[in-house]
């Protein structure tokens, strides 16, 4: 409760206004309170090093909030590069088929080594989930170099066997 109002007492005419934020949303993840208007507020700071630590936290309080890969998937394309590389890495936090699209989303803006590294463990921490909506045509990418991407990180004869039965499918 302490928090929470010193938040509301904080001036935003303040220049130091948007660190305050960030360190109260440093102490929420301490605590482990989910606090998702803060959060909100923080993914679109002017700062770079307060969006990229906010969107590290969706990843972390992913399953504590409403939409996190909806949240993500306006940080993969971020003028950043630390902000999108933290947008990759907080989707492979999230279990689930879709969060393999929302990463590769990322192979469409400047990438650096580590934006490709973390985009490549994300295919393999996220494969159980987005290999088997592939096999069964069920995962959609918004462009084909983001397949091409995740395919090529992948490999093997699952991969080959799905590609063709989506080739032959038309």
């Amino acid at each position: 409760q302490a928090l929470g109002a010193w938040v509301r007492s904080l001036d935003p005419k303040q220049p130091r206004y948007e660190h305050h934020l960030y360190e109260a949303l440093g102490a929420y993840a301490t605590i482990e309170v989910v606090e998702p208007r803060l959060l909100a507020r923080l993914l679109r700071a002017q700062d770079p090093r307060a969006r990229a630590f906010a969107t590290r936290i969706v990843g972390r309080w992913h399953d504590r909030l409403d939409g996190a890969l909806d949240l993500l998937a306006e940080r993969i394309t971020d003028e950043h590069l630390q902000v999108r590389m933290e947008a990759v890495v907080a989707c492979s936090a999230i279990p689930s088929a879709r969060s393999i699209e929302v990463a590769a989303r990322a192979v469409d803006a400047r990438s650096d080594g580590w934006i490709d590294y973390a985009l490549a463990q994300a295919v393999h921490r996220l494969k159980p989930w987005w290999m088997p909506a592939f096999q069964r045509g069920d995962i959609a990418f918004s462009r084909p170099d983001q397949l091409a991407f995740v395919l090529n990180q992948t490999g093997g004869r699952d991969v080959l066997e799905s590609l063709k039965k989506l080739v032959e499918s038309g």
